[in-house]
């Protein structure tokens, strides 16, 4: 690509509104990363590097069981029926897959929260307790 075949009116546009991309992309990152901070703070780094530990675990469950919005379209496209309607106030079949699915792990991590942390963090969890 040679520089005389850029058309140079566009790269302000271009580069004003990749700047501000970038603005809210490290607002996100400082917004989802500031908790760390502030339990490390209050509590100190060992218990911040054990609640860091539980928030990635909790944002894997997350990311495993977000509704993606292609799902329910696709199960509804298989099965020859029409979309409901979305106002109707009732979950659709999206909604219901993903509570079957998130409910059971996420009761088992709130269940097994202690020795998943011990497995993860090693004997850094009991001395990471602030009490």
């Amino acid at each position: 690509m040679a520089p005389k075949n850029v058309d140079r009116s566009l790269f302000k546009p271009l580069a004003g509104l990749s700047v501000w991309f970038a603005v809210i992309d490290i607002a996100l990152i400082l917004l989802v990363r500031i908790d760390v901070v502030v339990v490390g703070l209050a509590v100190g780094v060992a218990a911040a590097g054990v609640y860091a530990v539980g928030q990635k675990l909790v944002l894997a469950i997350h990311q495993l069981t977000l509704r993606r919005p292609g799902c329910s379209s696709a199960f509804f496209r298989a099965r020859g029926a029409p979309r409901p309607d979305w106002t109707s106030g009732e979950p659709d079949v999206g909604t219901r897959i993903t509570l079957a699915v998130a409910a059971p792990i996420c009761l088992t991590m709130a269940l097994l929260a202690q020795p998943i942390l011990h497995a993860w963090v090693g004997g850094g969890f009991e001395s990471a307790d602030p009490s």
